[in-house]
């Protein structure tokens, strides 16, 4: 028994494990809950063009790309994730 071998981990923790290591599909951990995002991935492409299209674009004008779905924090976010910068 593990439990045996590991006696420093209690054995709630290992049940978790174990149970969480059925649910796994190749090895790869669940996705984590969370708010969706309100840009899908078009509006995401959308200002990827945009941006492209016109490197001093601003804010107001990314805005108005995704219709005001969002505001100018989100829009930063995203940037930064995409590695860019504004």
């Amino acid at each position: 028994m593990i439990h045996d071998q590991y006696p420093e981990i209690p054995i709630n923790t290992i049940k978790t494990t174990v149970t969480r290591e059925a649910k796994r599909h190749q090895n790869e951990t669940s996705p984590r809950s969370g708010r969706p995002s309100l840009l899908d991935e078009d509006d995401q492409k959308r200002l990827n063009d945009a941006i492209r299209a016109n490197p001093n674009i601003t804010y107001g004008d990314l805005l108005k790309v995704v219709d005001y779905k969002v505001k100018k924090e989100a829009i930063r976010r995203l940037l930064v994730k995409e590695g860019r910068r504004k």
